[in-house]
């Protein structure tokens, strides 16, 4: 890609922007961009009228000839030659235009996408199997909050007397988790017509797998909104399915009590990570949802600067309108909430599974060394040698991102 400094554009020169999709933003905002360089801007409406006109290569001179012509009223006043060149270079700079006189500006580099086949997604997309997924989801909900939400108990992630064997089959399940709510994205997603792809990335002290749709703005506000629920309805589903296999009384059934305890630790885990949505602190996707329908852009930027100023206690800079005002109050209050949820999760589920885990572990380890009991030494040594690859792990992605 050329620089924009070092761009040369006169009045006779031919532009060529690249295919532009235009979706409404906020209240005098739309987003333009370009699928194929994945690159999206918000900018002010009035900017729809160039794009319509430049959409075809022109020279700039014929295009603000029309564009005085078409938008006389323009409250930037008259289309000058000089105004559509700051335009073109504007766009150059967030990789819009192609060609300038027949030269490249931006070449368009393939990015890895993960592709699903378009017969399952039309499928597993299909009202029948969404009502389905609905359904479920209502289940597991209704069957949670009847149980008191006994299935956040730290105690049912120990579901095992061998230490290695709950965490191999925490693993399992969490592996199994991110493969059916990422999937639920990506089908999803590929109803739209997008690909993408994810990767390792972390919120604070959490390991976690970020799915991306650079084009994601080609789409609708609904198609997007529908995007980002996805992966929490699959969970919810998931949950659904799991409460037909949960007897009510272990006890009093042929269901073995290992496998109602391991049912447990997957429900755990299930609604760990649905919770997770609520910690609204950091850009989860219920974060998205709100931000979608409310219809503002930067809601986490305005309200993460507006909870620093009022701790700051200096003023707040951004300006806003009086609706956009009290939206962004709103998520403020949100946003302490999150951070209040987001404790009370850590130290009601998190730290008491991993003070067990980790003081556990080094009871088996000692245990098993000083009686001979090779079996119970390696459960131990086994657990603490895979924490240790999850720390290392974590750190490598943080340091990478920096």
């Amino acid at each position: 890609m050329s620089e924009t400094r070092d761009l040369n554009i006169t009045t006779n020169s031919k532009i060529k922007l690249f295919p532009l999709t235009i979706q409404p933003g906020r209240k005098g905002k739309i987003i333009i961009g370009s699928k194929r360089t994945n690159s999206f801007i918000i900018i002010d409406s009035y900017w729809e009228k160039f794009v319509e006109v430049a959409k075809k290569e022109k020279k700039v001179s014929k295009i603000a000839e029309k564009l005085r012509k078409e938008d006389p009223n323009n409250f930037i006043g008259s289309y000058s030659t000089s105004k559509v060149k700051l335009m073109f270079l504007f766009f150059a700079m967030y990789k819009l235009v192609e060609k300038i006189d027949g030269k490249t500006v931006f070449e368009n580099k393939r990015i890895t996408a993960i592709r699903i086949n378009p017969k399952l997604t039309n499928i597993l997309g299909s009202k029948p199997f969404v009502l389905v997924y609905f359904f479920l989801a209502l289940f597991g909900l209704f069957f949670t909050v009847l149980n008191g939400f006994s299935v956040l108990d730290p105690q049912n992630f120990f579901w095992s007397g061998y230490l290695s064997v709950t965490f191999l089959t925490y693993f399992v399940f969490t592996v199994v988790m991110i493969v059916v709510h990422e999937f639920a994205h990506f089908v999803a997603a590929r109803k739209f017509g997008l690909t993408g792809n994810f990767s390792l990335s972390n919120r604070l002290q959490f390991l976690v797998v970020e799915s991306k749709f650079p084009n994601m703005y080609s789409i609708t506000k609904r198609g997007r909104i529908i995007v980002f629920l996805s992966g929490t309805l699959i969970d919810l589903a998931t949950v659904g399915v799991l409460y037909f296999f949960l007897p009510i009384n272990p006890k009093h059934t042929n269901t073995p009590l290992a496998v109602s305890a391991l049912i447990k630790q997957f429900l755990l885990l299930e609604w760990v990570a649905i919770l997770w949505q609520f910690l609204f602190y950091m850009k989860t996707d219920f974060y998205f949802v709100v931000k979608e329908m409310l219809g503002i852009e930067n809601l986490y930027t305005y309200a993460k600067k507006r909870t620093m100023s009022f701790i700051k206690r200096d003023e707040n800079p951004v300006l806003l309108s009086k609706r956009e005002n009290n939206i962004v109050n709103i998520y403020t209050a949100l946003f302490v909430f999150g951070t209040i949820f987001g404790i009370w999760r850590y130290l009601t589920i998190h730290l008491p599974i991993t003070i067990r885990f980790i003081f556990q572990s080094l009871s088996n380890l000692f245990t098993g060394v000083f009686t001979n009991n090779f079996v119970l030494s390696m459960d131990g040594f086994v657990v603490l040698i895979i924490e240790l690859i999850f720390v290392t792990l974590f750190v490598r992605v943080i340091t990478k991102k920096k």
